[in-house]
């Protein structure tokens, strides 16, 4: 990872997030656990993250499909894919995932989750709804000593974060 990470930034390379997550998948995935270790330890991140959604107030229960992939079952009993989630369900799911992930790893890494746009195309209804997850987001990261820096440009999030900082 470091290798990569030095690389793009030697060549002076800015790639969006998702190309960044794919290049640093590609270099750390496991390559020889066997599959049932691997499903093993998917179904555990799935079971914080439905803890978390719950917690947040998103009814999503997270589970792991038979390609290893992360799928979402809806109040409704409806199973989908997560990666075919509306965009403010994604966000809403893929902030857990690494609020999960940072909460895992919290003696190796920076306690800061940081959300560049995450209500990008998203109507209004879904920001309106990625938001009350952010508020009641706060005095979980608060109580856990964790920070999220959030870029946006919806005016319905600027009152989700104990600071603001308008860059006009």
């Amino acid at each position: 990872v470091r290798g990569l990470i030095s690389r793009l930034r030697d060549e002076r390379v800015v790639m969006r997030s998702r190309d960044v997550l794919q290049g640093v998948y590609n270099e750390v995935k496991p390559k020889d656990l066997p599959r049932e270790v691997l499903v093993s330890l998917m179904q555990g991140v799935g079971q914080s993250m439905t803890e978390l959604c719950y917690e947040l107030g998103q009814p999503f229960e997270v589970t792991v499909g038979n390609d290893l992939e992360f799928m979402i079952r809806h109040p409704s009993g409806r199973v989908e894919p997560a990666q075919r989630l509306s965009c403010g369900q994604g966000a809403c799911v893929s902030t857990v995932f690494w609020l999960v992930r940072l909460l895992s790893n919290m003696g190796n890494s920076l306690p800061l989750l940081v959300m560049d746009e995450p209500s990008a195309n998203m109507d209004a209804a879904a920001v309106a709804r990625f938001g009350e997850m952010l508020q009641k987001l706060g005095p979980l990261l608060v109580q856990r000593n964790l920070q999220v820096v959030l870029t946006t440009h919806h005016e319905q999030l600027r009152g989700c974060g104990q600071q603001l900082v308008n860059l006009a």
